[in-house]
């Protein structure tokens, strides 16, 4: 992870997504504002619907360089008892 463009992806079992990371460029000549991903496919990915979460504040430092910076609280699926949070950040409106 330390190369632009370089990517982790890591599902579990059953294909769903648990974590994505992807390294920013190195330089930033591009004239693109910062802009949010579509975070609705990462919900997909990972097998949540993102209708059964809420906004939340974030509060663990990406790993990578981001722009962005999102967070929702929800219930893990099917298990309303179990809680759960999730962050995500991007770059230039993509995930990362």
């Amino acid at each position: 992870m330390v190369l632009s463009g370089m990517a982790l992806v890591v599902l579990d079992t059953q294909g769903r997504l648990l974590n994505l990371e992807v390294v920013p460029p190195q330089k930033d000549e591009s004239e693109v504002p910062a802009s949010s991903p579509d975070w609705t496919v990462l919900f997909a990915e990972a097998g949540l619907d993102m209708g059964q979460f809420t906004p939340a504040k974030p509060v663990w430092s990406p790993p990578m360089y981001s722009d962005t910076r999102m967070a929702w609280d929800g219930s893990w699926p099917g298990t309303p008892d179990i809680r759960i949070h999730l962050e995500a950040s991007g770059y230039k409106g993509r995930p990362g």
